[in-house]
């Protein structure tokens, strides 16, 4: 058996010479959600797996395991951190050192402007590296939910347990780049809070379209869904 759902829809499809237009059709949905799933971009949820068992008459229990394992496979990343902070603490940086350098080989040489400048230069270093030494990506989107990169862990969020989603801007960084920002992520139970990333205004106006349209579809009788 294949260990991607990708691969085995594919080969399944190859098999039995049938088009992705026909499969779609057999099953009822979008031809692209045929698509998707053999991109890697989504996987179906439970019943729509229970019915391409029941239509091609497959083992509902070995689909449902192959796609289980396979979750972690399509991930997309979505949210990506910003830069745009540790690149000024880096200019900052080598302006104190040449400062510092500069007043060193001058002939007045006031020791506590040597020591603030040091100083300076100690921080900034240290900001920047701890700013670098994570994840460039910090989110991931599959079509369950959310990972968030947190601490070299990713924490899974599912859309249905997404009760508030916003931003918030820092703002030395919303001055320096209007897009950046922080994604604040509400459930019952927890607030995470990611960022600085790039584009944060956007992806939160997907991750709330996505839940909008997930609420709709959780509250449409049976025989509409």
């Amino acid at each position: 058996m294949d260990n991607d759902f990708a691969s085995y829809m594919i080969q399944f499809r190859n098999k039995y010479n049938l088009s992705q237009e026909e499969m779609a059709s057999k099953l009822n949905i979008a031809t692209n959600s045929i698509k998707q799933w053999e991109r890697k971009e989504a996987i179906p949820n439970n019943q729509t797996i229970t019915k391409i068992a029941k239509v091609f008459d497959l083992d509902n229990k070995m689909l449902l395991e192959l796609a289980n394992t396979s979750k972690d496979k399509y991930q997309k990343p979505i949210g990506y951190r910003s830069f745009v902070l540790a690149n000024t603490y880096l200019f900052f940086m080598v302006l104190s050192i040449v400062i510092l350098v500069l007043l060193c080989f001058s002939r007045n040489r006031p020791f506590i402007w040597i020591l603030i400048f040091a100083i300076l230069s100690v921080l900034f270093v240290f900001l920047f590296t701890t700013s670098r030494i994570h994840s460039k990506i910090l989110l991931y989107q599959n079509n369950e939910g959310l990972y968030l990169k947190k601490d070299n862990n990713k924490i899974f969020v599912s859309f249905n347990d997404i009760e508030e989603c916003k931003t918030k801007d820092s703002k030395g960084l919303h001055l320096l780049y209007s897009s950046a920002g922080y994604l604040i992520i509400k459930t019952k139970d927890e607030t995470y809070e990611i960022g600085p990333m790039k584009q944060v205004e956007s992806i939160a106006s997907e991750i709330i379209a996505i839940k909008s349209k997930l609420t709709r579809k959780n509250n449409l009788p049976d025989y509409l869904d």
